[in-house]
């Protein structure tokens, strides 16, 4: 049995419990050696990830390097790897590294923030390659603690106010979650996420708390699910938590927040109501597209009123999570091609564009826009970054952002030629509030006091933008790197999906049911 996933998700989770037990000091020297063996620990995870890309067969469109054993108790252990998932597992790998780096300045606790760091790790991978639905459970909610923590334990001003909101407002989600997964294996007999998959879950109507619901178990589910990984994402209306989070987090953890644990909601979306539900989302795929619409057209037109950057970028970020909305429920090839080219995209280029506001703040010791101006004359490199992140994070053509735009807004446009109009609409606005906030820093006078003297980008610095720019301008150059290995698995989506409805039939959600005594 290849063990390859376990070693790639405990890892992080093994050098948390090697800080945990040994590392002993709170001087300097303990702080730093901390510091040293996370950044160690996540990129050794990351190269040994790239084994799980080396050994994945393009042509199988199932699950692959499955690991199973049985715990006591009835409990399974299970994961597994498949094209839905690859490439957000190497997204994680890949940024947690750099997550690292930003956190260095951290001064505080460094150990024990250094050992829920690497949890967050573990977590995160446990949930993206769980194939048991206990265990994606856990992860999920076990990933959700650990990064409020993190938020409360080491934010600036208002960040346990934060973290606490952000665990009351996810509480009902939790809820939900745990109620619609508990339903599942009382309908289906199993958490095995493989013979949930193949299960045909009841569409015949039925009735909940008087009211008869069309499409029966099949909406029911679909619902409850929507609905808690709408709080985990989080997206419209339920997003003041996070931005909350993201914007008094310490720079590592609110990229952890908003590139990381958020793809886990949308994985969980993808994973569960697109693929487990095919008749629900069918029928209620106006209800996540609505979803993502309002969220992408309300954080884009907030983001204009942001005077403070890290709160801007988390607008726009959660305006993109939007976009990954649309995509997804379009249910057609470029719809979720490009939702599952915007997920990996979104995560590389907000990670460099809060590495970049971290870089800034160290710099300022400011995050609100007016402490900035004329940089270019101090930080050209730094300037050079922003702007092709910023560019990407538009969409514009030849870079990343424009290949997984452009296909989700021609899959949106085969559901309504009017969507694709609204997200292009609030791209260029969001977009046009990211190139403004850019030019007040960038350009103009130098005549802040404080930054006569800053200097351009550290070897440390560079180091954590090169690779998410290499990895910009590749995909950017090339997309073809991600949708060649997701492709066989989003063609067996559809194929299930549509042999599902062939056989079920169409079933308007919108209308009540039919009384079926009459």
């Amino acid at each position: 049995m290849n063990s390859l996933l376990s070693v790639v998700t405990y890892l992080p989770a093994l050098a948390a419990l090697i800080l945990l037990i040994f590392l002993r000091g709170k001087d300097a020297a303990a702080h730093r050696n901390a510091r040293v063996l996370a950044l160690v620990a996540s990129t050794a995870t990351f190269v040994i990830s790239l084994a799980i890309y080396n050994e994945f067969e393009l042509s199988d469109t199932g699950f692959q390097m499955v690991e199973q054993y049985s715990w006591p108790l009835g409990f399974t252990y299970k994961v597994g790897a498949d094209g839905l998932s690859l490439f957000l597992i190497l997204m994680t790998t890949a940024l947690m590294p750099i997550a690292v780096g930003t956190s260095w300045p951290v001064a505080e606790r460094v150990k024990e923030y250094m050992i829920l760091f690497l949890m967050m790790e573990t977590w995160v991978l446990l949930a993206l390659t769980a194939l048991d639905i206990t265990l994606f459970f856990v992860a999920l909610e076990a990933g959700l603690i650990t990064g409020l923590l993190l938020v409360g334990g080491w934010g600036g001003k208002g960040a346990m106010q934060s973290a606490v909101k952000g665990w009351i407002h996810s509480l009902p989600g939790t809820v939900l979650l745990a109620a619609a997964f508990a339903l599942i294996w009382a309908q289906a007999g199993s958490t095995d996420i493989e013979v949930l998959l193949a299960h045909s879950f009841s569409t015949d109507p039925m009735v909940v708390v008087g009211l008869t619901l069309s499409g029966g178990m099949q909406t029911l589910l679909f619902l409850a699910l929507l609905a808690a990984f709408a709080l985990k994402m989080p997206v419209w209306p339920f997003h003041g938590w996070a931005l909350s989070a993201q914007a008094t987090a310490s720079t590592g953890t609110a990229l952890l927040m908003a590139v990381i644990f958020a793809k886990v909601g949308a994985y969980g979306l993808l994973r569960f109501n697109v693929s487990m539900l095919p008749v629900a989302a069918d029928g209620l795929a106006w209800l996540g597209i609505a979803l993502g619409l309002v969220t992408t057209v309300f954080c884009a037109v907030a983001a204009l009123r942001s005077e403070d950057l890290r709160r801007l970028l988390a607008y726009l970020s959660l305006a993109h999570l939007g976009i990954i909305l649309i995509g997804m429920f379009a249910l057609n090839r470029h719809g979720l091609d490009g939702m599952l080219l915007q997920m990996v995209i979104h995560g590389v280029v907000f990670a460099g564009l809060f590495v970049c506001a971290g870089i800034l703040q160290d710099r300022a010791k400011s995050v609100e826009l007016d402490a900035f101006g004329g940089l270019i004359e101090r930080m050209p490199m730094l300037a050079l970054a922003f702007m092709v992140l910023s560019f990407s994070a538009l969409g514009l053509p030849a870079t990343a952002g424009f290949s997984s735009v452009f296909l989700t807004l021609t899959g949106a446009a085969t559901v309504d030629v009017i969507l694709p109009l609204i997200v292009a609409l609030s791209l260029v606005v969001g977009g046009g509030a990211l190139l403004w906030a850019y030019r007040r820093i960038i350009f103009g006078v130098l005549m802040k006091q404080a930054l006569q003297s800053v200097r351009d980008l550290s070897v440390p610095e560079v180091l954590m933008l090169l690779p998410i720019l290499v990895i910009v301008i590749a995909l950017g150059v090339s997309p073809g790197l991600v949708l060649d290995t997701t492709e066989p698995a989003v063609t067996q989506l559809l194929e299930t999906h549509n042999s599902a409805l062939e056989e079920v039939g169409t079933i308007n959600l919108t209308q009540p049911a039919e009384d079926s005594s009459n």
